[in-house]
């Protein structure tokens, strides 16, 4: 699960703003001068987290207008995870991690439920074949109403976890080289768990409810291709997680999804990798628009860690774009609408990632990931600390006054896979369930700077 986290977690996204270009700003002004400029909505910010190991990985909008975010803390011997609850302009209200008498959780998925707390699912050892689920229910201060882990002797994880509508949880993720869903009552107790396998190794990185009361969940599943390659799986389930259909997407070089999401016609939106190589420019990101059946409506190669859908029936992506960040707005049928990069600093190289990304309540855009700035200095390389970054943009992608925001210009590929119904294995599982007593610490005191300098 390490190497598909670190893939998922280099994906990529690219646009532009059509036709590419942007009004400059005298036009701007007259413009708005002759009432002609189209509104921006929404509130703007840009914070670095410096001196943070890890990356922001998961960030949402909650109820009260702020943020929850969601960062990987783990080292080599310990895995762990911090939380912090952001204000709607970005800044911090608090932060919390979360560790048992001798492990840790790390988190890769948390939501805010409906009665204003937070669930959340990971590892309580990344990349251990001892490593069990664990899932945590917090409350609306970050502290824990109830933890419990998962587990057997297979090196089981969580990698999605969502409410569900009856109150309780569909959590997702591997237990050893099979992919492994549970559904959960509101205190966490298996409602049914089953293990779902093929010939070789599968897993689930992205599970979410549907409409008619199923689930939907995307995750890789290892060909016997002498290159090791993944194509990327879809399974739809009915509410008792029987599996109403699955596929296999798969180009050439091998695909690795890292979410999926229910759009507005009933079909599905897929965002995730696939080897750069074969495709010049794509920095390695693929985008697939299935129908409600699984089959392709269209896909291409827009680098992408995370897409959401948008009120208008488009969607909003963001990623990696080969050195800078990028956030960019495609239309219902995955043409580009605008695209901006966010480039590190404050040297000559460096990186931004992002890995998520949503539309926000006032139109505009959250993204969420993981700045490395580094760069050349004279004969030395200059080495800055790693750092979490969330930035805010209004409905039109701006970012306001930012020199480090820029639009991006990018031509997608259209792409052709060839799909398949693999045969697995499905089987109910009987994980042995412990409540380890996790508390919440207090996070790290978190410096916060402003990413646009």
């Amino acid at each position: 699960m390490d190497s598909l986290r670190s893939k998922i977690f280099r994906f990529a996204i690219a646009g532009s703003r059509t036709p590419g270009t942007r009004l400059a700003p005298l036009a701007v002004m007259c413009l708005c001068a002759a009432g002609l400029c189209r509104a921006q909505q929404g509130t703007t910010f840009a914070e670095f987290f410096p001196g943070q190991q890890g990356g922001a990985t998961v960030v949402h909008q909650t109820s009260d207008g702020g943020y929850i975010l969601l960062a990987d803390t783990s080292t080599r011997q310990f895995s762990g995870s911090q939380l912090s609850k952001l204000d709607a302009t970005g800044k911090v209200t608090w932060q919390q991690t979360y560790a048992a008498p001798g492990v840790g959780c790390a988190f890769a998925a948390i939501e805010q439920t409906s009665d204003g707390g937070y669930i959340g699912a990971g590892s309580t050892a990344l990349g251990s074949s001892t490593s069990d689920m664990c899932v945590l229910k917090l409350d609306g201060s970050g502290n824990v109403t109830w933890a419990k882990t998962y587990g057997g002797n297979h090196g089981d994880s969580a990698a999605s976890i969502q409410q569900s509508s009856d109150g309780g949880y569909i959590v997702a993720g591997a237990a050893g080289s099979a992919a492994w869903i549970l559904k959960l009552d509101t205190n966490g107790n298996a409602t049914w768990q089953n293990t779902y396998g093929a010939t070789n190794a599968a897993w689930v990185i992205s599970i979410q409810q549907t409409s008619d009361g199923g689930y939907v969940a995307a995750g890789s599943m290892q060909t016997s291709d002498p290159t090791g390659f993944n194509d990327t799986w879809i399974l739809k389930l009915d509410a008792s997680g029987n599996v109403t259909w699955q596929n296999t997407y798969s180009n050439s070089d091998g695909e690795y999804p890292s979410s999926i999401q229910q759009t507005s016609d009933g079909g599905y939106i897929v965002a995730g990798s696939l080897n750069a190589s074969s495709f010049s420019g794509s920095f390695g990101g693929w985008v697939l628009k299935l129908d409600a059946s699984g089959n392709v409506t269209w896909q291409k190669t827009y680098p992408a860690s995370s897409v959401q859908q948008t009120s208008d029936g488009g969607y909003i992506m963001a990623g990696y774009a080969g050195g800078p960040g990028s956030i960019l707005k495609a239309d219902g049928t995955g043409a580009f609408v605008w695209g901006e990069t966010l480039s590190p600093g404050p040297f000559t190289g460096g990186l931004i990632s992002f890995q998520s990304v949503q539309q926000t309540s006032d139109g505009g855009y959250v993204a969420a990931g993981l700045e490395q700035p580094f760069g050349v200095c004279g004969l030395k390389t200059c080495i800055s600390n790693d750092g979490w970054l969330v930035v805010k943009l209004d409905s039109s992608g701006s970012l306001g006054s930012c020199p480090r925001l820029a639009p991006l210009t990018f031509v997608p590929q259209a792409l052709v896979s060839t799909v398949n119904a693999p045969a697995i294995s499905t089987g109910a599982s009987a994980a042995a369930v412990s409540n380890p007593a996790f508390v919440a610490g207090p996070g790290a005191a978190s410096k916060i700077e402003n990413a646009c300098l």
